[in-house]
């Protein structure tokens, strides 16, 4: 296995997989079978796919290329890198003149953080024949999976890497947010790409997407909390742990988030003791478990 490890890391010479011509110089790790590509062929087939790994072999060894580099064949046979747009898959807003012909350029700079880490790419804008700009909208955006962490999208988070850390906090609710953070930056590095993400922001971000989730299973009738084995009369609700129900101050309102989902509501609450209290015999101070008192059933 370590010799394989070893015979792995040394380039493959050969020309390249799609065109059969030309010499390969890059090979993606996400185009298997055919990995191998040359320099144009490499243009064409990854200016839309610009979240494969690429790494570059003109060196003599494999060198990660970011989204935002392409190499270029020179005179004499040499190669070099160079930087290119690099627009970001999407959806593309529909003109409504019915007739025109559209065609996309590079829009605005934004930062799109994935499962392997950060992107810098642009959002593309998309001009008709008719003489209308279109530009990327929050429909678009999520409809084709991104979730925007800004008003105006400087930022923007995959939907599957949302969930994937809600799955992370189910599993394992020891695991800080700074250390997924610091887990996405290494593969950042490792793929050839730099920069910084926030952890304030992709919390926030988290939570409003959780949040909209929760209200969009709310309307489907989706209820995650019901017991089946209480189902269809829930016999009792135990609540135990610190399960993080911040009072955020600053919410506008008397109602919060989540309202009667994980705590109940005080007017239920009073009204289900009092039909206690009314059935059986009210003693505070003591609780009697058969001949002798139970410290933890006493009422106050």
């Amino acid at each position: 296995m370590v010799h394989q490890m070893l015979q792995s890391e040394k380039p493959i010479e050969g020309t390249c997989h799609h065109c059969r011509s030309k010499t390969a110089v890059v090979k993606c790790q996400d185009c298997l079978p055919r990995p191998l590509h040359c320099a144009a062929c490499d243009v064409s087939i990854h200016t839309s796919m610009v979240f494969h790994n690429r790494s570059s072999m003109i060196e003599g060894f494999y060198r990660p290329l970011p989204p935002t580099t392409r190499i270029r064949e020179e005179k004499g046979g040499k190669f070099s890198f160079h930087g290119r747009e690099c627009i970001l898959p999407v959806m593309h807003p529909c003109c409504d003149c019915c007739s025109g012909q559209t065609t996309f350029s590079a829009g605005k700079q934004v930062i799109l953080i994935g499962m392997n880490g950060r992107y810098n790419v642009s959002l593309p804008t998309v001009s008709c024949s008719c003489g209308k700009a279109l530009d990327v909208g929050i429909s678009e955006l999520i409809e084709s999976g991104y979730w925007p962490a800004t008003v105006h999208f400087e930022t923007l988070y995959t939907v599957d890497l949302l969930a994937t850390y809600e799955d992370l906090k189910i599993t394992a609710p020891g695991m800080s947010g700074q250390a997924f953070v610091g887990m996405l930056e290494q593969r950042t590095k490792l793929f050839g790409r730099c920069g910084k993400i926030c952890g304030d922001t992709m919390q926030k971000s988290f939570l409003e997407w959780s949040y909209a989730k929760f209200e969009v299973e709310r309307l489907s009738e989706v209820d995650e909390f019901r017991c089946p084995a209480c189902t269809p009369s829930m016999l009792a609700v135990s609540v135990d742990g610190n399960r993080k129900l911040y009072r955020f101050k600053s919410h506008s309102g008397p109602n919060g988030f989540f309202e009667g989902v994980f705590l109940a509501n005080d007017t239920e609450v009073t009204s289900f003791v009092n039909h206690i209290r009314a059935s059986t015999g009210h003693n505070p101070g003591k609780g009697r478990c058969g001949g002798s008192e139970w410290v933890a059933a006493r009422e106050s």
